[in-house]
């Protein structure tokens, strides 16, 4: 689903150059709240989200305050939109954390206000957050370019194996190894238990289930056991299932364990942390 555009912002045309937006508030709407690691997800509690609209940019999350029903939620990375040409007006993004204190089960059927001010600049809108214990979603690498459901339903996860090697066909997990998928969504007491883990539709045992090691607000590491009956390819389907409610659907690459070595050089699953989770 394509993100809302804006219903107040009002365009005006720069003749020779580009569009202009001529309000300098944030803009954005309801529709354009969501999952940041995957828009086919819902947004709840212990949740990163993305904010896209427009007039969003900032030098750093501390010049961001975004309030939900007046409660501070925890601003991660302000992304300015991509520079693609001349003409083009793309909107900027806004990741930040929805923590469990929210308590949104407490609140009745009605809307989220959600507030965003940057630099005494206030935009506000109307947000249907879902108040349900878990809302797991895979975080994939596609997530916030394309806008086609079935691609996004199909987007490679953000997964590595034991040895830190990023999943991907170079790199692929082998049949009767591990594989650890980074999920949000997933409130703090959430046991190992809760998780049940799909890979090309047949059950994969859950090995291992906490938070970030290293401590990114809002993201799980699930650690998975690839079922030897799976047949490999570059884009076997991957889902988790918690507390009922079932993930969006990401690809691993599989190989069997005769198949293609892995060759160096090797690149390892940290450095993609910082484009997805916003850390140094």
């Amino acid at each position: 689903p394509s993100p809302g555009e804006p219903t107040d912002a009002v365009q005006t045309c720069s003749p020779r150059w580009t569009w202009k937006l001529s309000d300098s508030r944030p803009l954005f709407t309801s529709g354009a709240v969501l999952n940041a690691a995957s828009l086919t997800s819902v947004v709840g509690e212990n949740c990163r989200a993305c904010l896209i609209g427009y007039n969003l940019r900032a030098e750093k999350p501390q010049d961001i305050t975004i309030t939900v029903n007046g409660t501070p939620a925890n601003v991660i990375l302000p992304l300015p939109s991509p520079n693609v040409g001349r003409g083009v007006l793309l909107p900027d993004r806004v990741y930040f954390h929805i923590p469990n204190e929210m308590n949104l089960l407490a609140h009745g059927d009605v809307p989220f206000d959600l507030t965003v001010s940057i630099g005494g600049r206030v935009g506000k809108t109307k947000v249907d957050l879902r108040r349900t214990t878990n809302t797991p979603a895979i975080f994939v690498y596609s997530f916030l370019e394309v806008r086609e459901r079935q691609f996004l339903d199909d987007a490679p996860a953000y997964a590595h194996d034991d040895d830190q090697n990023l999943n991907f066909p170079r790199q692929p997990a082998r049949l009767g190894g591990r594989v650890t998928l980074y999920v949000t969504g997933i409130r703090d007491e959430t046991l190992k238990t809760d998780f049940r883990a799909f890979v090309d539709g047949r059950e994969a045992q859950v090995v291992d289930a906490k938070a970030d090691p290293l401590n990114a607000a809002g993201v799980h590491c699930v650690t998975i056991v690839i079922p030897n009956e799976v047949d490999p390819s570059n884009n076997v389907p991957v889902t988790l299932h918690v507390g009922g409610r079932v993930s969006n659907r990401a690809v691993i690459a599989i190989y069997k364990e005769v198949d293609v070595p892995l060759l160096p050089p090797l690149i390892k699953a940290d450095e993609g942390r910082k484009w997805i989770f916003g850390l140094a």
